[in-house]
């Protein structure tokens, strides 16, 4: 199915996310969709999917003008949009996930096992896949849920399939099997677009490519005409000037955490690594690159893996959290609402939640004391609050995030994890945050910034690691310390 897009114009209120896209897909192209977080890229497909309609602009199939007011729409037309977080029910067979919404029936509304079983043998057989129709879906591993997610796709005579990010939490080994699946589909004539920050993989599977930045269309052409440079080029636009930190004289200041041989099982291998007092390093990646998880092992969340760390030159393996702060390694976690907050806890309980044992006597916490330790914080910050007994979700998000560091100062860290600190904060407290960080490290912690922002790394950081599938692909520092740099080593460009 040939797809053509003409003078795109999505607008949320006043804000206009989407300028006037135009361009076309061939039928049986693998078209890769670039650009990075808020170009556009899922306003766009979100179109197409059916999810809300363009302000402006026409949508073309095979020629014909169509317009979407459901997703019903249009999948009804053949387009299938698989989306990054397959969302299976792992409870329930291969063949009923294929068939949920859609289930055959006997007489009386009785599920019809027998026919849909098959239909799922008949669709992998013609896959060339060997998975079985009756197995769970929780005994598939990554690369077996996007299949079956993709064979729900055909099964209902999708014409277009949209991939986004489907790589992510694959191997090399699951990553080639899905693209000896998706080659095979294209030269049946179905399209896939295909959305990835991946460059070097988009360069071994797709035959075309649209760049968007900002909301517009910035370059569109045949992969055989670029390289992976070029197109991180067109992604990131420029090199932002202007960024610079005092420079760090690592050899004055001790080293306070190093890392040797550290790996655990399909998340991240061999890596090492060392970072200094007073030092804010960067480690940074696309999204399944292995970096978080580093961490969240460090901090005793997943303590089961291998190799040697050392704390203040001291042997450290923390086999929970709560020997981790102990040690003195604090962590602010990503996604604030599901992993840092608790909801239903004040301002002052939020903001002290690490160190209550200090405030306690006797079994009960002296208020007047955890006032007065969180106030100086709060002062510090410019914490912007009611009431210190409100409800933390009273709070901005900036506010909130700025409660978190609050909770971990409190504990006077050696070790200062930030997994994603500015996520989901304005651009005013997104500033704010950076001045906290930096004045952390000027007293003499040392800061680790995980962050998929290439620009906030840049403004922050005095080094950062850059993590490929799991492994170290390089680490930058100085004048080599660039947003472009960044995101060729995190699709796994060599420089």
């Amino acid at each position: 199915m040939n797809i053509r897009f003409e003078s795109i114009r999505k607008a949320f209120g006043v804000n206009e996310v989407l300028h006037g896209v135009s361009f076309s897909i061939d039928a049986g192209q693998i078209f890769a969709l670039l650009g990075e977080n808020g170009a556009g890229k899922s306003t766009l497909m979100n179109i197409l999917g059916g999810m809300f309609p363009p302000t402006e602009g026409n949508i073309f199939l095979d020629g014909k003008a169509v317009s979407f007011a459901t997703p019903n729409d249009s999948m009804k037309c053949g387009i299938a949009f698989i989306h990054q977080e397959l969302c299976p029910v792992n409870d329930l067979t291969v063949a009923e996930n294929i068939f949920i919404g859609r289930e055959y029936r006997r007489r009386f509304g009785f599920l019809d096992r027998k026919r849909m079983n098959e239909e799922t043998v008949r669709i992998f057989s013609e896959l060339k896949v060997d998975i079985k129709a009756t197995d769970m879906m929780r005994s598939l591993d990554a690369s077996s849920k996007q299949i079956v997610a993709i064979a729900r796709a055909l099964l209902f005579k999708a014409k277009v399939i949209i991939m986004d990010e489907p790589t992510t939490s694959l191997t090399e080994q699951e990553i080639g099997r899905l693209f000896e699946l998706v080659r095979r589909l294209a030269a049946q004539g179905v399209t896939i677009i295909f959305i990835s920050h991946k460059l070097n993989e988009i360069k071994e599977l797709c035959t075309a490519y649209a760049v968007l930045r900002n909301g517009s269309l910035v370059g569109t052409g045949k992969i055989s005409d670029v390289t992976a440079a070029d197109l991180s080029e067109l992604i990131v636009g420029h090199e932002l000037a202007g960024l610079a930190h005092s420079a760090f004289q690592a050899e004055e200041k001790p080293i306070i955490l190093s890392v040797e041989g550290m790996s655990r099982k399909n998340e991240f291998e061999k890596i090492a690594f060392s970072v200094h007092a007073g030092e804010i390093l960067g480690f940074t990646g696309l999204l399944g690159a292995g970096h978080s998880e580093i961490f969240r092992s460090l901090f005793g969340d997943t303590p089961d893996y291998s190799g040697t760390v050392w704390l203040e030159g001291k042997k450290y393996h923390a086999k929970s959290t709560s020997a981790a702060v102990k040690a003195g390694i604090a962590y602010v976690p990503s996604n604030r609402k599901e992993n840092a907050i608790v909801p239903d806890l004040s301002v002052l309980t939020n903001g002290t939640l690490a160190s209550l044992s200090h405030f306690a006597k006797f079994g009960f916490v002296r208020k007047e004391r955890q006032k007065a330790e969180f106030k100086t914080h709060s002062d510090n910050f410019h914490l912007k609050y009611s009431d210190i007994d409100d409800l933390i979700t009273t709070l901005s998000g900036g506010n909130q995030q700025k409660v978190i560091l609050a909770r971990w100062l409190g504990r006077s860290p050696k070790v200062l994890v930030l997994d994603n600190p500015t996520q989901g904060v304005d651009i005013g407290a997104k500033q704010e945050i950076y001045e906290i960080i930096r004045k952390v490290a000027e007293k003499g912690v040392a800061v680790i910034v995980i962050s998929a922002e290439g620009q906030e790394i840049q403004r922050l950081c005095t080094r950062a690691i850059v993590m490929f599938h799991g492994k170290i692909q390089g680490e930058l520092s100085g004048e080599r310390l660039t947003e472009g740099n960044i995101m060729k080593l995190a699709t796994g460009v060599e420089l």
